[in-house]
């Protein structure tokens, strides 16, 4: 159920998601007359917590890292600080399958162990020694990695590591797409530019009813001014608001945030005519692509593990195939109340941009590949307790090279009363999401 909309509004915030959760809290705080339109039935986008039988497992995000002032004012917003979970130590230990499984905490991992060769290894010693990167600012971030670290490290670490994060491949993204990487860059390399990191020590936490805990508690505090099951068919702007049509009326208001994929967004804008003058970057965002995933939650019992599911996760290089899964993450490890005694909860990742057609497998299928990875890692013996699927069509946004500047001139050529928001153009993770949110928000106020 939702509320019916109002044939008026002061903001009108598209899409439910974090960010688009973010900027209505924030506006609602500010007594801005603010609605939010979802077309799911859900607050929060891909954020769903499933408990059964003693487990609990997330259907999309596992959880929330770091996120900084933003991200903490949000959940305060939520009234969640007291209900927050710090993740276990743990969880400081993560995995690569590489024709085997490796730890990779750290150095002493890297040099003592055997992920890489020792040709790899005296790669990784040269890096400051190395001339300075001068590529531009969309190369790739394989280009950049090669550049400084070798192609061992690109094959064995890097596309992996980018698995984990966009479910999608290094050489196809720009170094914009990974804030931390392109100060690097900026900076000429690897040991150049880490004196310009941010300091801060990022905390991986969630809440003790699981991460859905935050969207729903948000939802809940927005109240009347959350429509869910509501989609927009079209806009058209006149000199005084914006008219916005949906499957529940006409809604003018002063002011758009548009936080749904930029795909949408561009098609929206495109058949509006608005932002017109630059067709090109609304063509960039409306061919954006967008890398499907779909996750199995498995609880497994501990006795049937010849390795325990310990440390945060797993991931598996792409020259090593475990079918298509992508990579494995331990969410009792994580955070302990995720399963019963005596057993584990396991998330399997499968599909992205490496197997686009997972997301289209029945449930026995999927259930079946993510049984036989852990069967390949960890020994699994037996059949899981429980097995809960998920599946997210086009979810995640790959930012091909081009996409910052493509994003940069969309805003220009927008009205300053559309702001974009959203994982479409500032970031995947969920603590830019509500950094995403907050500015777009702050825009709307001014």
């Amino acid at each position: 159920m939702t509320s019916a909309l109002p044939g008026s509004a002061e903001v009108l915030v598209l899409g439910a998601g974090l960010s688009g959760l973010a900027a209505a809290t924030r506006l609602a705080a500010r007594g801005v007359d603010v609605h939010l339109v979802d077309a799911g039935d859900a607050a929060g986008g891909p954020i769903r917590t499933v408990a059964i039988d003693g487990y609990r497992f997330e259907g999309g995000p596992n959880s929330i890292r770091g996120g900084g002032a933003a991200m903490t004012a949000l959940i305060a917003a939520a009234g969640l600080l007291d209900q927050r979970t710090i993740a276990s130590p743990l969880a400081k230990d993560r995995w690569i399958y590489h024709g085997g499984v490796h730890r990779v905490n750290g150095p002493k991992d890297l040099f003592g162990g055997n992920l890489l060769t020792p040709g790899g290894r005296a790669r990784l010693l040269s890096e400051p020694f190395r001339r300075a990167w001068k590529g531009p600012r969309d190369a790739t971030i394989s280009a950049f990695i090669a550049d400084r670290l070798g192609p061992e490290v690109v094959e064995r670490l890097l596309e992996p590591a980018i698995t984990g994060i966009f479910a999608g491949d290094p050489g196809d993204l720009e170094l914009p797409a990974l804030k931390m990487v392109a100060i690097l860059a900026e900076h000429g390399g690897i040991i150049r530019g880490m004196k310009y990191l941010p300091r801060d020590k990022a905390q991986i936490l969630s809440f003790a009813g699981g991460l859905q805990s935050l969207p729903r508690a948000l939802g809940d505090h927005l109240g009347a001014r959350l429509h869910l099951g509501v989609t927009v068919s079209a806009l058209a702007r006149d000199a005084d608001a914006w008219q916005v049509d949906t499957s529940h009326g006409t809604v003018r208001a002063k002011t758009i945030v548009c936080a749904i994929p930029a795909p949408a967004t561009a098609r929206l804008l495109a058949a509006g005519s608005v932002g017109s003058s630059n067709g090109a970057a609304l063509d960039a965002l409306a061919s954006l692509p967008m890398a499907s995933v779909a996750t199995v939650g498995l609880g497994l019992r501990d006795s049937d593990l010849a390795r325990p599911a310990s440390g945060f996760g797993l991931l598996i290089a792409p020259r090593t195939p475990l079918g298509r899964v992508q990579g494995l993450v331990f969410a009792s490890s994580i955070f302990p109340d995720r399963a019963p005694p005596g057993r584990s909860a396991v998330t399997a990742i499968i599909g992205g941009v490496r197997a686009p057609d997972a997301v289209g497998l029945d449930d026995a299928a999927l259930i079946a590949e993510a049984t036989s990875a852990l069967q390949k890692t960890h020994g699994l013996s037996n059949d899981p307790e429980v097995a809960v699927v998920h599946r997210w069509p086009r979810a995640i946004a790959q930012y091909r090279p081009g996409h910052a500047a493509a994003v940069r001139a969309l805003r220009a050529a927008l009205p300053r009363t559309f702001i974009l928001a959203g994982s479409g153009f500032d970031g995947v993770g969920l603590a830019d999401a509500v950094t995403s949110g907050y500015a777009a928000a702050d825009a709307a106020s001014n």
